[in-house]
């Protein structure tokens, strides 16, 4: 009995050790072997995050948008002009935008003057005063945000002073030419001591030994000339080619021209006189001040104080008549008396 009692207690101990015995408060969950879960509410700031998802899928649309583009197109980027003149170059802008464009210019130099009409870049060229002179103009179109230019080079040409240089180009030539063959002046020098021989105002002798004096001294001073002009021709060509001449320096070269004749014209005219004292001053004194070159280069042909051209000739007044063989003759004059002793 001792050993059925021990047995019903220790099976109602288990049994109330396991929760068995199906009485339980299972309604409660007390009972249940798993661990309750939380559930997980989304907060504020998850929300936002979600909603930011949202908003930053809009800021991807946009950013796919694509951007305005904008470029500029020139007719010429490389424009030659003539000073005091203009050139007209046509500007595009290709534009996929919808503002409004604007237009600028900007030279390198102030010679250049740039201006935007509408659809047109007007260029032009004041005065100036070396060789060529080049300079640059930026052109720009932009809507505010997005811009493009273009760099259009221009070429300056010096139209005066390229006249300039031709005409000291073919002065010096002419003179050149002049100061190695001319012979007028030992003409006229020779017809005076042949009429001082004559008159017998010096001997044969003499007036050939004071012509020949005279002859040389101008003679060496022709050559002297030709060698000046020269070396003017060689700066002058110099200068052409590196493109450095302004318009000072054919000035400059000029005067030395200019003064060059006026030295000969003075030498030549001092010979004369001297010739003219040994007649006695029978024949007319000469007025010499330079070399023309208006027509045929002489001191005596084109000498307003000497005559004047008449259709294209030139006639010698009355007083100088006898100048007319004197100094068209390519060859010496025949000195009858003192020709043998020349």
């Amino acid at each position: 009995m001792l050993h059925k009692l021990i047995i019903i207690s220790v099976l109602s101990f288990l049994l109330a050790a396991c929760g068995g015995g199906g009485g339980g408060d299972s309604a409660t969950g007390e009972g249940s072997a798993s661990t309750p879960v939380t559930p997980t509410i989304p907060s504020d700031d998850e929300g936002d995050d979600d909603n930011g998802a949202e908003d930053g899928g809009d800021e991807d649309g946009a950013d796919d948008a694509e951007p305005a583009t904008l470029s500029l197109t020139v007719s010429s980027q490389t424009v030659a002009i003539a000073e005091l003149n203009s050139h007209t170059i046509s500007l595009q802008a290709n534009y996929t935008g919808d503002r409004e464009l604007s237009f600028s210019a900007n030279a390198s130099t102030s010679v250049i003057m740039a201006t935007v009409d509408e659809n047109s870049l007007v260029l032009s060229i004041d005065d100036i005063s070396s060789y060529n002179e080049q300079g640059t103009v930026t052109v720009t179109v932009s809507d505010g945000e997005v811009q493009d230019s273009q760099v259009i080079t221009v070429a300056m040409q010096n139209t005066s002073l390229l006249e300039d240089i031709s005409d000291i180009e073919s002065f010096i030539v002419s003179l050149s030419t002049y100061y190695a063959a001319d012979i007028s002046v030992q003409n006229v020098l020779t017809y005076y001591y042949e009429i001082a021989a004559l008159l017998g105002e010096v001997t044969p002798t003499e007036a050939s030994s004071e012509l020949m004096l005279l002859s040389t001294e101008l003679t060496d001073l022709q050559f002297d000339n030709a060698d000046a002009l020269f070396e003017i021709s060689v700066e002058l060509s110099d200068a052409v080619t590196n493109q450095t001449v302004t318009e000072l320096d054919v000035t400059t070269w000029f005067s030395e021209v200019y003064d060059i004749n006026s030295a000969y014209a003075q030498s030549a005219s001092d010979a004369i006189e001297q010739a003219r004292g040994a007649t006695s001053n029978t024949v007319p004194s000469i007025p010499l001040d330079t070399v023309y070159t208006t027509g045929e280069v002489s001191l005596f042909i084109g000498n307003p104080d000497l005559g004047e051209y008449s259709e294209g000739s030139f006639f010698f007044a009355p007083t100088y008549n006898y100048l007319q063989e004197l100094t068209e003759s390519s060859s010496a004059v025949c000195a009858t008396l003192i020709d043998g002793e020349v």
